[in-house]
């Protein structure tokens, strides 16, 4: 395994959707600056949606995030079309993707992601895991990262606590630990 500080941060649709519905698409860019990857599959899947089509837009034409193709690696492919017969399209994506690269997967889609990441030993992070770092990192305080988490939930996303304090005291600091470095 590459070291952490050196892997690229593959973003799911749903996390990307969470930070563009709170209004934080450049907190993402603060935080992990050039080591962010948005795979065609994924960006596909966003761009069906007017809002988040601009969102994408804007990170791509802004910010120069990194764009991947995944018909590109015929491994890659193969494996992303398995997985697609079992899972959503830019889980897979990213799963297949990741597998192969050794890279950190950004999805809140535990249920798709969990079992296949812990299996095959791929990192992932989730939308209240980036969270966390931005408040431990400074990028936001506790207020901010509650109303963040407001504004997801009331733009009918999910998100497994109401606040900040209340994830920290959930969250494995193992896991934080080695999450926060990815900022350094």
């Amino acid at each position: 395994m590459t070291d952490s500080n050196n892997k690229l941060i593959l973003l799911d649709a749903d996390v990307l959707s969470h930070f563009c519905k709170a209004g934080k698409i450049l907190l993402l860019v603060q935080m992990f600056s050039t080591r962010l990857v948005l795979l065609d599959i994924v960006k596909d899947e966003l761009c069906r949606l007017p809002f988040l089509k601009s969102c994408v837009d804007t990170l791509i034409e802004h910010f120069n995030i990194n764009q991947l193709i995944v018909t590109d690696d015929i491994e890659i492919y193969g494996e992303y079309s398995n997985l697609e017969k079992t899972y959503g399209r830019g889980e897979s994506a990213c799963m297949a993707y990741a597998r192969k690269s050794d890279d950190i997967i950004a999805s809140s889609n535990l249920t798709d992601i969990r079992i296949y990441c812990q299996k095959h030993g791929i990192e992932y992070m989730t939308t209240m895991d980036i969270l966390l770092i931005a408040r431990l990192e400074n990028y936001l305080n506790e207020r901010e990262c509650d109303e963040f988490i407001s504004r997801v939930k009331k733009r009918s996303s999910k998100l497994p606590c109401d606040s900040i304090s209340d994830y920290e005291s959930i969250c494995d600091p193992t896991k934080v630990a080695r999450l926060r470095n990815l900022t350094k």
